[in-house]
């Protein structure tokens, strides 16, 4: 199973849709190649267990060369819970030379929303198999 980097999951509960941003790069001396994909956990009540209900950004498997980044935006409904998690499509692990910065705004081209950023030191590492 390749391994990956998780958000964990994340709640949009602000009032109205937001603006997700996300920036992934390779800081390292080998091409690799990533999926990213933005899971939509939908809304959950406490007592009903959920999985995940589609993609808020459909899987998107890139190559990146050495020393490059990309960026993706998102549309996240309120309120939604979702996931971002980056896959380690060419091997097996994620390593250091992965860089993944996640943040949301209420719209695109405003300033950041306190405590919906998160960089790589804040991602986990998981096992995964890939949803289908």
């Amino acid at each position: 199973m390749p391994q990956a980097l998780t958000s964990g999951l994340v709640l949009n509960n602000d009032g109205s849709s937001r603006f997700l941003h996300i920036d992934v790069a390779n800081v390292g001396d080998e091409c690799r190649t990533l999926t990213l994909e933005v899971i939509d956990w939908g809304n959950s009540f406490f007592d009903s267990p959920t999985g995940p209900v589609g993609f808020l950004l459909n899987p998107v498997k890139d190559e990146y060369p050495p020393n490059t980044a990309k960026e993706f935006n998102v549309i996240v409904p309120y309120p939604t819970h979702y996931e971002v998690r980056l896959i380690a499509s060419d091997h097996d692990e994620i390593d250091e030379d992965i860089v993944i910065t996640s943040a949301v705004a209420v719209a695109a081209a405003t300033g950041w929303e306190e405590g919906y950023t998160q960089f790589t030191k804040l991602y986990k590492k998981i096992q995964v198999k890939k949803l289908k």
